[in-house]
Order: structure tokens, then sequence, then C-alpha cells
């Protein structure tokens, strides 16, 4: 993020369409906002709220794995950084 006034910066530059509405709507007035907001949500639950009590219900329950015993060999996802020169020329000479 940047500040929405910032100098040389298109700031909804790369947002999907949705963000911009509710952006523009933002800076438009709190009423704005508040209308998009409402309308967003009653569109977010208008085929039900299943998916959403889903999702917040499996945040919560367990994994099924304790991930203390989880073991990365090497570095993990850091050994790619580390050995990016190694990387790119075998994947030059592929």
């Amino acid at each position: 993020m940047a500040p929405y006034d910032a100098e040389g910066l298109e700031w909804l530059a790369g947002m999907g369409e949705e963000n911009v509405a509710e952006f523009g709507a933002a800076a438009t007035s709190t009423e704005a906002l508040d209308g998009f907001l409402a309308e967003s949500c009653r569109a977010a639950v208008s085929r039900g709220y299943d998916g959403w009590r889903d999702d917040d219900l499996a945040f919560l329950a367990d994994w099924g794995v304790d991930l203390r015993s989880i073991r990365v060999p090497g570095e993990g996802h850091l050994s790619l950084l580390n050995n990016i020169d190694t990387i790119v020329a075998q994947l030059a000479t592929a």
C-alpha cells in the first residue's frame, strides 16, 4: 500500500474491478462507501453463507497433523534463494 495521494502514483492501477468500485466509493463519501459495502454484503450472502460458515469452522478445527513434527530437509524454501546462481545456471543449460 501507498498513500492514496502519492505523487506520480495511479493508486488504483492493477486492482480488480470491485476494489476500484469500493475505493471509488470511499473517495466519494462515507455514505457512498456505506452503500457500496451494504450492497456487497447482500450480494456475498445472496445464495447463503454456508461457505463462509464452513471456512470459519475449518480455520478453528484441528488440522489432524502435529505441525511440530514436520521437518524440512536442508534449508527449506530458503534453499532456492541461497542457491539461485546454481539453479539459474542449470536452467540455462537445460
